[in-house]
């Protein structure tokens, strides 16, 4: 594969929502419609930003803990090539079948990731991170917590991802 003509960040696993990013004592929450933040974060906490936001989801590095990569897509040891979800689907899922496989993408860090699998942590919890354009390559912060409205409805993979912020 070529991976000079590759385009590193054209298909990254990502969402675009719109919602309030807030820095609390527990972490980054982010807030989508219009729900006030527990009582116990309120007090505490400052507004990072608010308005439309990229999410993209990473897995962590062995070893590396304090990066992760957020893949654009996967190359089987063989050749195959799978981009954005189905990419991340089918590597996830298969992981340990496929260790010489890599992901390409975008490490946390903005730089180009070319990673293989087993290079990754896939026991470690993903990072959410979060961008203000997609053209973005550095995160503004990593989002630790979700809060939503009932009359919102959050992308399901961002939903089963994040748990709600601490109540006490």
């Amino acid at each position: 594969m070529d991976t000079q003509a590759m385009d590193y960040f054209k298909d990254l696993v990502q969402d675009v929502i719109h919602g309030h990013l807030w820095q609390t004592e527990s972490g980054v929450v982010l807030v989508m419609g219009a729900i006030p933040l527990p009582p116990n974060q309120a007090s505490s906490a400052a507004l990072v930003t608010e308005g439309e936001l990229v999410l993209r989801y990473a897995i962590p590095y062995l070893g590396m803990s304090h990066l992760s990569v957020v893949p654009s897509v996967f190359v089987s040891e063989r050749g195959a090539v799978l981009t954005s979800w189905t990419g991340w689907n089918f590597g996830v899922g298969n992981y340990q079948l496929y260790p010489r496989a890599e992901f390409y993408g975008l490490r946390s860090d903005g730089e180009k990731a070319q990673v293989y699998l087993r290079e990754l942590d896939f026991g470690a919890d993903l990072r959410i991170l979060a961008y203000h354009k997609d053209e973005d390559r550095v995160p503004i912060a990593q989002v630790d917590y979700l809060l939503y409205s009932e009359t919102i409805t959050p992308p399901p993979f961002l939903a089963e991802s994040l748990p709600p912020p601490p109540q006490d």
